[in-house]
């Protein structure tokens, strides 16, 4: 995996790591009114990187969230899914939590308590993907 040094983007932080099959954003800070424009051209270029990469956010150090603050993490998922991927997030915190399943976005936005399991249920779903493509079975 190679990394990118943090980027300030307003009152938040994010730290990136790519790799082959995916994105890992460390987000740290508050998401909400005052940094959504932020947030989403953050997402916008992650998702835009490379086609064939999903993006995993990890929140664990996401101190705040609110409606607005979700709003990117919607267009994210919106934009990935129209080409096959998709965004997990990881790490929450329980307030965190508690805005995206008031939200009922679990299914949209399925979360992981630790990021290390949500990068291999990632990295196992993308090696069974290429396997599909090239015609042999899933693992």
């Amino acid at each position: 995996m190679s990394g990118r040094p943090s980027a300030d983007a307003g009152d938040i932080e994010v730290g990136s790591l790519y790799d082959a099959h995916l994105t890992l954003l460390a987000l740290r800070g508050e998401l909400d009114v005052a940094t959504a424009g932020a947030l989403t051209e953050v997402l916008d270029r992650a998702a835009g990187t490379m086609p064939g990469r999903s993006l995993l956010l990890d929140l664990a150090a996401v101190s705040f969230l609110d409606l607005r603050g979700c709003r990117p993490f919607g267009l994210a998922q919106t934009a990935l899914a129209a080409r096959g991927d998709r965004v997990v997030l990881a790490g929450a915190r329980p307030a965190v939590l508690r805005v995206l399943h008031l939200l009922e976005w679990q299914e949209r936005l399925p979360h992981l308590a630790d990021v290390g399991v949500a990068y291999a249920a990632l990295a196992v779903g993308a090696a069974e993907d290429l396997l599909a493509r090239i015609g042999r079975d899933p693992l």
